[in-house]
């Protein structure tokens, strides 16, 4: 890692130099991370399995080329802009996002909290209404049970 003039920090990979300022800003223990990253890669390259073979060279190289000059700027989508990561663009935009499905989740936790109250009320409510039905049609035999005897009295 190599600080800039004005206090900007800057490592090089692949022979890319990339400014790590805004990650070691935003994450604590950064500059840390940062350094076993380097020393791992370094350890990496300078292992003597994995470079030996030099179609493997061959292929480390064509991938570098193909990669974007700022490789370590992931661009990210949100709707239809594009931020980088780790960004405080990024980092407003998660943050936002994430109270918006915290919010989301709570709503969804309401409305099924009120379909099971709706659903019992209904159910109370149904067993009352079979209840009375059970009751209003065995008046109703009681009835038609004293019409019959009462008009067979009649009739005799």
């Amino acid at each position: 890692m190599a600080n800039g003039d004005d206090g900007r920090q800057f490592i090089l990979i692949a022979g890319f130099v990339h400014d790590v300022t805004d990650f070691i800003d935003s994450h604590p223990g950064g500059r840390a991370l940062l350094k076993n990253i380097l020393d791992a890669i370094v350890k990496l390259l300078n292992s003597k399995s994995i470079m030996s073979n030099k179609s493997e060279q061959d292929q480390i190289d064509r991938r570098d080329s193909t990669l974007s000059s700022d490789s370590t700027s992931e661009w990210v989508r949100f709707g239809n802009t594009k931020v980088m990561k780790y960004s405080k663009e990024y980092h407003h935009k998660r943050s936002k996002n994430n109270r918006a499905v915290k919010k989301s989740r709570q709503k969804t936790k309401e409305s099924k909290k009120a379909r099971e109250l709706k659903m019992a009320t209904l159910v109370t409510e149904n067993q009352q209404l079979t209840n009375r039905v059970d009751q209003l049609t065995k008046e109703l035999e009681s009835l038609k049970s004293s019409y019959r005897n009462i008009a067979s009295n009649i009739i005799n």
